[in-house]
């Protein structure tokens, strides 16, 4: 860190939700770097034994946050205890993650330094829901004295509700925790082997991640393929109908439904797999698909937000149309036939990850970030 902040403890205070597996890393990194750090949330779930200040809303749904609620409500209950909050800490930078809702909650507030991180449907839904909500996102952005995006693809987005220059800060990932659990440079050759061939993906369960395309392109797979097995991980409400679906294409023996894996127990899956798939409607970035890749697998996405920037088409792995299980199956099977390929994919996968999103590199972004703010502010 630069000198000026040998000097104090610089202290931040994050307006976010404290449940979330992203934000939960980014604090406790933060709070690593002599850093004090403080969240202000809806959720009432603690960040290892960082300061957690919550604030109520009968109205209001975090799960909800981008879609509908009502407005005055929330204003009346929650932005007054958001702006006393505030004052009482009196931190020295406030960011506020994903701006249709704790953004806006900040924006109001007035508080300076204020960073606002755009984190993926408050940017590329919510304004187009309607007029007042495309003005509310540039009021947001138009308070901000800065901007995090997570992808360049974000970055794009947020740029048509405002003249500010983003910065770009990818989430990053700990290419520690994910990787291979055996180097093992020979192929398996499932034609000789009793190993099924397992491919799968770890989302949550709602519609717009596209997972009943992926079971749909297993009954694909199921006619050319005997000793396979679709992987599923999470949970949501889509869970049933796509429970019915393997059912009705009578394939609900080989797809296994895993339910909400533990983040640290994410690598251990993955390494059981073979290939892993995002076919996703809309993705803001893909963070699962990178975090396989840092486990030596292949992956298949859909061309969707910003997605396409996490592999090189062909290298580490295939682009293929969303909505379109032929497209998904072909590469499955194509991997399937292609042991070598396959291997040969996951291991340059590991290293073009490595080298643009690991976890060590681009935590360091943010506090660069936060410094260059208060240098600002000190000099004013």
């Amino acid at each position: 860190m630069l000198l000026f902040c040998i000097f104090f403890v610089m202290k931040i205070l994050l307006l976010t939700d404290s449940a979330n597996i992203h934000t939960r890393k980014w604090a406790l990194y933060l709070s690593q770097q002599n850093i004090d750090i403080e969240i202000l949330s809806l959720s009432g779930m603690r960040i290892g034994d960082l300061p957690l200040h919550t604030f109520a809303s009968k109205t209001y749904s975090t799960r909800k946050s981008n879609v509908k609620y009502n407005r005055i409500a929330v204003f009346k209950q929650i932005l007054p205890q958001v702006r006393k909050r505030i004052e009482k800490i009196n931190p020295d930078i406030l960011h506020a993650h994903y701006a249709s809702s704790y953004g806006l909650f900040g924006a109001i507030s007035g508080f300076h330094p204020f960073v606002v991180s755009i984190w993926g449907s408050d940017i590329t839904d919510f304004p187009y829901q309607n007029f007042i909500n495309r003005l509310m996102i540039k009021y947001v952005l138009n308070k901000a004295d800065k901007i995090c995006t997570s992808s360049q693809y974000l970055y794009r987005e947020t740029q048509k509700f405002t003249s500010k220059q983003p910065s770009l800060i990818y989430f990053g990932t700990d290419f520690e925790l994910f990787k291979p659990s055996n180097i093992n440079p020979y192929p398996i050759d499932f034609s000789n082997n009793n190993k099924p061939y397992i491919f799968g993906t770890i989302k949550a369960l709602y519609p717009h991640y596209g997972i009943n395309y992926l079971i749909e392109a297993a009954s694909l797979i199921n006619k050319k393929i005997s000793n396979w097995e679709l992987w599923i991980g999470g949970e949501g409400d889509s869970k049933i109908e796509l429970q019915n679906l393997a059912k009705k294409l009578h394939i609900n023996d080989k797809v296994k439904f895993l339910g909400k894996i533990p983040h640290d127990r994410v690598p251990i899956i993955m390494n059981e797999m073979h290939v892993f798939i995002v076919p996703s409607l809309r993705e803001a970035f893909g963070v699962a698909a990178v975090e396989a890749s840092g486990c030596c697998l292949p992956v298949i996405v859909t061309k969707v937000g910003g997605l396409p920037e996490i592999i090189i088409n062909g290298e580490t792995g295939f682009c293929v149309e969303p909505q379109d299980p032929q497209a998904i199956a072909d590469k499955i099977e194509l991997l399937y036939t292609n042991p070598v390929t396959r291997t040969e994919m996951g291991y340059k996968g590991r290293q073009f990850v490595q080298n643009k999103f690991s976890w060590q590199e681009n935590a360091p972004e943010i506090l660069s970030l936060y410094e260059e703010l208060l240098r600002g502010k000190t000099q004013s």
